[in-house]
């Protein structure tokens, strides 16, 4: 029922839009020209990026006369083109400027009222043909912050590298996927002839209603009677365009649908974004990492260089005007992006705090509990409104075997060999591939597996039997081993970061 009665909202919207532009074109053919331009207004008060109608209602006005709101309203519509769109007007919409400026249209204008005749042709063509934009990227409330290389490797995979077509941006939740998303998709916009649009779909329920949620992104009406899917793929092919696909984890059981795109459409490539791999043949997956910060305090250090603190300094600032990053708080504020390894949510969860305490105190709450870093603003997604709560979603999806597992491995701080692993833990290079693939566990280029630092504390308070089981098993494990044995050389430095019982 939601597919259809999305679909049919959609088509019941085009009506509308197709049923201002007919009244428009209607009253300017019997010379009332007011009602004409009030219909056009309407019209771009449902859809402002329509450049046509923009069109439209410039012509009329300059058959009323108005020359100066003629040209002025070429102004409304480049600028709403260029913020929302990132495009300036078309050639059609130029070259009527230039005829209105001259002087052209008012003449003509001029000359129709003298006769007592008035046309709609050729400013007004009908039907309205349906726009998509050349994208619909959501304007951001907040600016964005480093990735730099992150952008420059995404740009090279969609537009160097022919045989990614489905690239997946994956990493915990609360690491920035959507943001870095919607910024990489901004910088290649250009490159796609029919635009770029970015579907979201974390408040889709069930893998059915994928589909809709695509087809309302590229402003494609589902007509009655014909099967959506056969719609969506008949709008996509031949087209030339990228369509970024952002929350997919939920959604697993749907995600077959980007296969069949791919095959439908060969000039389409897709940017998704989701907490655990997609696990299809076509998928490039491009892991998301904290962002930069220093890893030991220093004097010399310029936090400039580092994203996750300019990041923290930018949401201060934002949360108390005439926030100074002081060199007493400087040693702390590191401390802090260690903390949280550079997860960006954390950062803007935990800035706003210095209204409140100290940058030394945000530290030493965040080391008593995860449960600090929370928000009480009102626009913020509920699932990011604590980081709790981002972590939880994520638990509540894995297996028992995945949770102990977890757990377990939550012993570890700063990481440890798989021999080390597979000891204390028990477990299985099936279940450690399971966690890397899910983006809770990471293997770095020493070949050491590494917990996320702010999972690996949700799981030290979240299952302690699992976690004292793991500690055990190390201890009695020390004791079966020589002390002068290579093995037991070799176990303490695969467990030199063990954390103490």
């Amino acid at each position: 029922f939601e597919t259809w009665m999305l679909a049919e909202q959609a088509r019941l919207r085009e009506l509308v839009i197709q049923a201002l532009h007919t009244l428009a074109i209607y009253h300017a053919g019997q010379g009332q020209l007011a009602q004409g331009i009030g219909f056009v207004r309407r019209l771009l008060s449902m859809e402002p990026w329509r450049e046509e109608a923009h069109r439209q209602l410039m012509g009329l006005l300059a058959q009323a006369g108005q020359r100066s709101a003629a040209l002025a309203q070429y102004e409304i519509c480049r600028q709403i083109l260029v913020e929302e769109l990132g495009v300036d007007p078309g050639p059609e919409t130029k070259a009527l400027y230039e005829r209105i400026r001259a002087g052209d249209l008012s003449q003509r204008a001029q000359k129709l009222e003298s006769t007592g005749e008035f046309s709609s042709t050729p400013l007004l063509p009908s039907p309205l043909a349906p726009l998509s934009p050349r994208h619909n990227l959501p304007p951001q409330p907040t600016p964005f912050i480093g990735r730099e290389q992150e952008i420059a490797e995404i740009k090279q995979l969609l537009l160097e590298e022919p045989a990614c077509r489905l690239l997946t941006l994956m990493g915990p939740g609360g690491i920035g996927k959507t943001r870095l998303a919607l910024a990489a998709a901004a910088e290649v916009k250009d490159s796609f002839p029919h635009g770029v649009h970015f579907a979201p779909l974390a408040s889709v329920g069930e893998p059915e209603i994928i589909i809709s949620a695509l087809a309302e992104a590229l402003h494609l009406t589902i007509q009655a009677g014909v099967k959506p899917k056969t719609e969506l793929f008949n709008y996509l092919d031949e087209k030339q365009l990228l369509l970024v696909i952002d929350n997919l984890e939920h959604l697993l059981a749907g995600v077959g649908l980007l296969s069949e795109i791919l095959m439908a459409a060969p000039q389409v490539k897709l940017l998704a974004t989701s907490r655990e791999r997609l696990n299809l043949q076509e998928e490039w997956s491009y892991r998301v990492q904290g962002l930069s910060f220093p890893k030991d305090a220093s004097p010399d250090t310029n936090f400039e260089s580092y994203s996750a603190m300019r990041l923290f300094l930018e949401r201060a600032c934002r949360a108390e005007a005439g926030f100074n990053l002081s060199e007493a708080d400087l040693p702390h504020v590191i401390r802090l992006c260690q903390l949280v390894d550079g997860m960006p949510l954390a950062l803007e969860l935990a800035a706003p705090w210095v209204r409140s305490i100290t940058c030394r105190e945000i530290v030493q709450e965040i080391e008593r509990s995860l449960d600090f870093l929370t928000t009480s603003l009102r626009n913020t997604p509920a699932r990011h409104r604590s980081i709790k709560a981002v972590l939880e979603q994520t638990w509540q999806r894995l297996p028992e075997t995945e949770k102990a597992l977890l757990c377990k491995l939550s012993v570890f701080q700063g990481g440890c060999l798989r021999e080390a692993a597979i000891q204390v833990t028990g477990a299985t290079l099936t279940l450690l591939s399971s966690l890397v693939d899910k983006a809770l566990l990471r293997r770095a280029e020493s070949g050491r597996y590494e917990l996320h630092e702010l999972i690996r504390q949700f799981e030290t308070a979240l299952d302690t039997e699992n976690y004292k089981g793991a500690q055990t098993a190390y201890n009695e494990l020390e004791k079966i081993l020589h002390p002068q044995s290579h093995q037991r050389k070799l176990l303490r430095l695969q467990m030199s970061s063990l954390t103490p019982a």
